[in-house]
């Protein structure tokens, strides 16, 4: 346990004392019990000076019911927000909701996820395809843009748009552009 919060566990550890650089390899898991994350990979690189991990295998993270798993990720424990590249999937295990994009960024401390190129976010009964996505976890909103479709299951409707803002919380929908 490091003095910022982090704890680390793995098979095998590397320390570069000169550049404050830890390596981790096999079985890693990684607490931060300030920012409430934890991360588990196969490999992690931490730059302590600059407070930020890397990953470059699958890994996983989990915080407040949420999960975010990712062919890599980039954690800023400073800035609180981790950023998953390559089949990221966000899961929120609360409000059953589930976004699927090459790439998302959480920020932690205000709860919201943003994702770039070709997205979808679903949950049981709705699913929405979009090139972007801004999901509010507090606020229980979405915002997609760029090439939006929405498939609603349960009123067998397909609504096609350039944005649409979803309020989750009272099934509204509201649509800009063609």
């Amino acid at each position: 346990t490091t003095n910022n919060g982090i704890s680390l566990d793995a098979d095998q550890f590397e320390y570069d004392k000169n550049l404050n650089i830890l390596k981790a390899f096999g079985n890693v898991i990684i607490n931060d019990e300030i920012n409430e994350i934890k991360i588990v990979s196969d490999d992690i690189v931490y730059l302590r000076n600059e407070e930020k991990i890397f990953t470059n295998t699958e890994s996983k993270a989990i915080s407040n019911d949420t999960i975010i798993k990712a062919n890599s990720f980039n954690y800023n424990k400073k800035l609180n927000i981790l950023n998953a590249k390559g089949n990221a999937k966000v899961e929120d295990l609360v409000k059953n909701y589930n976004i699927i994009s090459d790439e998302i960024t959480y920020f932690k401390n205000l709860e919201k996820f943003i994702s770039k190129s070709k997205s979808e976010a679903f949950d049981e009964n709705l699913t929405i395809k979009a090139n972007e996505f801004e999901y509010n976890k507090l606020l229980n909103t979405v915002n997609a843009n760029g090439n939006v479709i929405v498939d609603d299951k349960i009123e067998n409707l397909l609504i096609f748009s350039e944005s649409i803002t979803y309020l989750k919380n009272r099934e509204k929908i509201f649509t800009q552009g063609n």
